[in-house]
């Protein structure tokens, strides 16, 4: 049975196996899935059953079905988002912590902004 560990650079899948015993445990790590387009590489592939491929691929279906319902949950929620905003920055007084923020607002919506008229909903 396969697991994920999540990583900085994506998604590690490693196989624990134990000893005849029982009493080791041993992880082998068997490849890296790069974020975020979650794709399995063939170095991964050449490394795994059949069986933890089907795994993996259920997972990373899985995940890839997570990351859209937080999507959707976002863009149904930003215009409420938008007005909370709106509250908190025309009253906050930290100006030097409002104009850091003011760039990663701008960044973002500039590209939202390009998607909305790409699918011509502005």
């Amino acid at each position: 049975m396969a697991h994920f560990r999540f990583r900085d650079e994506g998604i590690e899948v490693c196989r624990l196996t134990v000893s005849p015993d029982g009493e080791k445990k041993q992880r082998e790590v068997l490849g890296l899935i790069g974020s975020p387009d979650f794709t399995v590489t063939d170095a991964l592939r050449s490394n795994c059953s059949p069986e933890e491929l089907s795994e993996i691929e259920h997972r990373l279906s899985l995940l890839k079905q997570t990351e859209m319902l937080q999507a959707e949950l976002a863009a149904r929620t930003l215009p409420d988002q938008i007005q909370s905003a709106y509250v908190w920055l025309s009253s906050s007084e930290r100006q030097g912590e409002l104009a850091h923020l003011a760039d990663d607002i701008r960044a973002n919506w500039q590209r939202l902004r390009r998607t909305l008229d790409q699918r011509k909903l502005i």
